[in-house]
């Protein structure tokens, strides 16, 4: 028996309100931006009255944490197919299609985008459960096809030596999972490919490009490479 079977009826309506406020206020972001997502304008939209909807979230923040938490699965779900349709032998073309993935995605939700990876309501509100499980399913889909290319020798890993003292909190719990698996040095590795990864799309995304260029996919692509390169394996990198 699944779970949503065993759920009562008034469990079903309660989770179906919550389902659809969150995609009424994901419709107002993408449309108005998120200034524009307030509770009042969430009622108003299903017929409800904005006290009303303290039944189902205790504030507006956590109304936005739904929202943001609803787009990270989504885009997991995209950077998991990309994954998913590339050979399971081999890891670097699975991380090269994963990262597109993401780009596609960025570029395609770009207020979702916005609320997810940089927000400062969500950087506020971090360390809520909910989201912190959404980020490591999230960085684990990075993570783990790293952790393959370096155990299959693949990737080149840079030494302890050359990591910056800056470097020693670790206490998300993706760097925690990776602390066991990886060398000190892969895990700064690790972080300053996705800062490189994150950079890029960002600067794209928020149109810090188009002072330059009318297409920024090159630079895109050269951040990729440039990857694959410094993990020695700049023989894989495949335009698409």
């Amino acid at each position: 028996m699944t779970a949503e079977a065993t759920l009562t009826r008034r469990d079903r309506v309660r989770q179906a309100t919550i389902e659809e406020m969150r995609e009424v206020a994901r419709r107002l972001l993408v449309e108005q931006g998120e200034s524009a997502v307030t509770l009042r304008a969430v009622a108003r939209e299903m017929g409800m009255t904005a006290p009303a909807l303290y039944r189902y979230v205790d504030s507006h923040e956590d109304l936005l944490v739904g929202v943001a938490m609803l787009c990270n699965d989504e885009v997991v779900a995209a950077m998991e197919q990309a994954r998913e349709d590339e050979p399971t032998h081999d890891p670097a073309r699975r991380i090269m299609a994963v990262t597109r993935a993401f780009r596609r995605w960025a570029l395609a939700h770009r207020a979702e985008f916005a609320l997810v990876f940089a927000s400062p309501t969500m950087s506020k509100r971090c360390h809520d459960p909910g989201l912190e499980a959404a980020g490591k399913r999230f960085g684990w889909v990075f993570g783990s096809l790293f952790l393959d290319l370096v155990r299959t020798g693949e990737a080149r890993v840079w030494d302890d030596a050359h990591v910056d003292p800056a470097f020693t909190c670790e206490q998300s719990d993706l760097l925690l999972a990776l602390k066991d698996q990886l060398s000190l040095g892969a895990r700064w590795q690790f972080v300053n490919y996705w800062t490189r990864i994150y950079g890029t799309v960002s600067v794209e995304l928020f149109g810090h490009l188009s002072w330059a260029l009318d297409d920024s996919d090159a630079v895109f692509e050269h951040m990729l490479r440039g990857i694959a390169t410094d993990m020695g394996m700049a023989d894989r990198y495949v335009r698409p």
